[in-house]
């Protein structure tokens, strides 16, 4: 998406309260700290709904921010073993173990980055995994 565009969010049908698509990126990020976080058993961010606690604004900013969460999610999904993967590891967010962590962060990515894809297409742009 063009950095032009990230503050694009639909309006047309049902889409009160939708997040714009850089509010959409940066809460991907967000989750995904806070799921490598929880299986990490550090402490989480919070308020990832919203965003969460990083600043970043620009385009540039949160994909630096999204490409470090990608980053501490590798290093989660590197912790966890077939000895650990049933382990607790409580959190704010859904999984008590890590197995259940590790499938709601995959799950989340995927949701997201079709509603980005929605975005997307909404503003006559074929996805590059499309073209």
């Amino acid at each position: 998406m063009p950095e032009e565009k990230w503050s694009f969010k639909p309006t047309q049908g049902a889409f009160t309260n939708a997040r714009t698509f850089s509010e959409q990126v940066k809460h991907v990020a967000c989750a995904n700290e806070a799921w490598a976080a929880q299986i990490l058993k550090e402490k989480q961010p919070e308020h990832c709904d919203l965003g969460g606690p990083n600043p970043a604004k620009s385009k540039a900013e949160i994909m630096t921010y999204l490409r470090e969460s990608l980053t501490h999610m590798d290093r989660a999904i590197a912790s966890v073993s077939v000895s650990n993967l049933l382990e607790p590891v409580h959190g704010e967010y859904w999984g008590d173990n890590r197995l259940s962590a590790l499938t709601a962060a995959v799950w989340h990515i995927s949701d997201h980055y079709g509603q980005l894809v929605e975005y997307v297409r909404m503003n006559g742009i074929v996805p590059p995994p499309s073209q």
